[in-house]
């Protein structure tokens, strides 16, 4: 009913990670099969309260030499405190299902601080109890995620939402939401030029996006898209955006959320900026669809100036796109 264990106790950095080896050479040499890890938690997890798995004592980057190391070896390592993703999944379900209960047509979650396994565990028990409503799972770019097989951040994060979507189709997820979490510091879902605070490439986009339709799920981008980003998003094909920054301007803060300090602005959705998006989104869409010099659509990068001209056009090239379908 039970295994022996291994526990450690480690610091920081480098030291923690050879601490970690050792316990594992000792794991190995007595037939011990688990590690467990335990120490003081890094400042980058405890100030997002906490991170995945063992990134809230190690660097992603030397958990996943960690990660290699026990493989090799044949012991599972894991952190001490583990979650509930039961718990959790019960937690979910309580708040999408007062969204349910509002009569709307979604509701979206977050998965993190979650590894990818503790995430499919939340995952199948919301799925068994929203059968015929769909509950989208999400996933944040700028955390990554963290796998018995590995880590899946920086370079490697169109690798983890690869992986993800997979998990997802397991267990017939219809719709999922890729965003960014920690905006404060500037972190965007679409990465144009050398952008350091962008991180996706248009061709990642693309390719997750068509993943996702193989699979059956519709995938729902988000994280700080301006106009000309949505244009782009369009001519991608993509499922669909989920907006607000773009779409809204800045209002002061009042009533419950006063006393938010790290709240500096609220937002407030406004006509213009939705009608501004919708245009950009179908321009970038019908450019790669309708071949036609004479379409609003052959312009490559729309400027403010041309947003009136496209509403005036768009109809037409819609049509000519329904004539071209059918």
């Amino acid at each position: 009913m039970h295994r022996i264990g291994l526990n450690v106790r480690i610091g920081w950095g480098s030291k923690g990670r050879d601490a970690v080896y050792r316990a594992i050479d000792l794991a190995h040499a007595t037939g011990i099969g688990d590690v467990s890890i335990d120490g003081v938690v890094r400042k980058e997890a405890a100030r997002v309260g906490s991170s995945p798995g063992l990134s809230n004592y190690l660097a992603p980057g030397l958990v996943a030499q960690v990660l290699r190391y026990a493989q090799k070896k044949g012991v599972r390592v894991r952190p001490l405190e583990q979650v509930d993703p039961e718990t959790v999944a019960r937690s979910t379900w309580s708040a999408l299902n007062t969204v349910r209960a509002m009569s709307l047509h979604l509701g979206k979650y977050g998965l993190s601080p979650l590894t990818l396994e503790e995430s499919e565990i939340v995952v199948k028990q919301v799925q068994q109890w929203f059968p015929d409503w769909p509950a989208a799972p999400v996933f944040y770019v700028d955390q990554g995620i963290i796998a018995r097989s590995g880590v899946y951040v920086g370079h490697n994060t169109a690798k983890g939402v690869a992986a993800w979507l997979r998990v997802m189709a397991k267990h017939k997820v219809e719709v999922v939401l890729i965003d960014t979490v920690d905006k404060s510091k500037g972190w965007k879902l679409f990465r144009t030029g050398d952008d350091p605070k962008g991180l996706l490439r248009p061709q990642q986009i693309s390719r997750l996006a068509a993943l996702g339709e193989s699979l059956g799920i519709k995938v729902l981008w988000a994280g700080g898209i301006t106009g000309r980003q949505a244009y782009e998003l369009g001519k991608l094909g993509v499922f669909g955006i989920y907006v607000t920054t773009a779409a809204a301007s800045a209002v002061p803060v009042k009533g419950q959320y006063r006393y938010d300090p790290g709240m500096a602005a609220g937002k407030r959705a406004t006509f213009t900026g939705v009608l501004n998006v919708k245009t950009l989104l179908e321009a970038g869409y019908l450019s790669q669809r309708v071949k036609n010099e004479n379409d609003a659509t052959a312009v490559e990068v729309p400027s403010e100036g041309d947003l009136v001209r496209l509403s005036k056009t768009l109809p037409a090239a819609w049509r000519k796109w329904w004539r071209t379908i059918a």
